[in-house]
């Protein structure tokens, strides 16, 4: 599965990057598989995202502005890379994280408003050390954290944190009760004390110590109208729905994937 970790240090430089990228790339790869890893270590920042290639577009990481001073790493797919490209009047192919980011140099926070797409969206800036993580309106790609000490962990699954984590962590009873009876941990919360998920639909940024998470599109909200259609006929549009959703996941793909659930050893 693709996968990432990341560490970025408040107020000092990290202490054996090298050894943390060794920890990163081993706790995100299986033996037997072939692995590629995009990684970026700077003063005080350390990322590693290791990808399987089964998405050839997205090898191409990250996506950096031409002072580097900017980097955008991605997880996941983009489905509407071509109004994307329209609104940004680009006509010639460019990677997708390049493209990304030129959105974002552009909209800014609200860049990720304009995109249709299962991801989660690293940016960080080196110059600032700032850094900028988002989630898509159902959080399909999770993205974990960890405060801990002067330093903000974080990875797309509980294992890439715990691999990195210099302290010993302990069992959060309230989440832990909350798997047993929901199979799911709710309100962001997780079985491990302090680590927490990214809420859907939300960003989190992280400058020089201060963590702050905002929503930045609203969740789905319903309305039940006075008279329904009738079921021969909302299931014909549902079944549309579901075609058109299909086709944008297999536009410019060669090959059909299907996603398994792996169950309670999954993320």
């Amino acid at each position: 599965m693709p996968n990432r970790s990341g560490i970025i240090s408040h107020n000092a430089n990290l202490k054996r990057p090298d050894e943390l990228l060794k920890k990163m790339k081993a706790v995100n790869s299986v033996n037997g598989l072939n692995y590629t890893h995009k990684e970026l270590c700077t003063q005080g920042f350390v990322i590693c995202n290791t990808l399987t290639g089964i998405l050839k577009a997205t090898l191409d990481q990250p996506g950096k502005d031409p002072e580097g001073n900017i980097f955008l790493f991605l997880e996941g797919e983009i489905f509407n890379l071509k109004e994307v490209m329209a609104h940004l009047g680009i006509s010639e192919e460019i990677t997708i994280c390049d493209m990304l980011l030129l959105l974002y140099l552009k909209e800014g926070l609200e860049f990720v408003n304009h995109l249709n797409g299962e991801f989660s969206i690293v940016i960080y800036h080196k110059s600032e050390q700032r850094l900028i993580i988002f989630t898509d309106h159902l959080s399909s790609k999770p993205i974990y954290y960890l405060e801990e000490g002067n330093s903000l962990l974080f990875g797309s699954e509980k294992k890439s944190i715990l691999a990195i984590a210099e302290n010993s962590v302990e069992i959060d009873p309230v989440g832990l009760l909350q798997m047993f009876v929901h199979t799911h941990n709710l309100g962001g919360r997780t079985f491990i004390k302090n680590l927490k998920c990214i809420p859907p639909a939300s960003y989190l940024e992280c400058v020089k110590g201060k963590v702050v998470i905002r929503r930045y599109a609203s969740l789905m909200r319903f309305s039940v109208p006075k008279s329904l259609p009738s079921p021969n006929l909302l299931v014909e549009q549902w079944g549309e729905e579901i075609n058109q959703a299909t086709l944008r996941r297999l536009e410019g793909k060669n090959r059909i994937l299907l996603n398994l659930s792996g169950g309670y050893d999954s993320r």
